[in-house]
């Protein structure tokens, strides 16, 4: 423990706070109060696919209208009186 005073001792006397040696200094200090735990890894999560979106169906094509038969009209010529 001694150390860590003399650490944060150091950092006091310094004009410009430097975060990453503050939180070493916490660090060792939580270590020393609790030591870190190992601690088993946790299961690998296993990530579902996606259920694929249902296709759309194709449009239906608009029925053509069928093709009209021309009617001729067929004339019957007078016979001539």
């Amino acid at each position: 423990m001694d150390s860590v005073r003399e650490q944060i001792q150091i950092q006091l006397s310094r004009s410009k706070v430097h975060s990453d040696e503050l939180y070493s200094i916490i660090k060792q200090i939580a270590d020393h109060i609790d030591p870190p735990k190992a601690v088993a890894p946790a299961p690998a999560r296993t990530v579902k696919p996606d259920p694929a979106p249902a296709p759309t169906p194709a449009p239906t094509p608009e029925p053509t209208p069928a093709p009209k038969k021309t009617v001729k009209r067929v004339v019957k010529k007078k016979a001539a009186a």
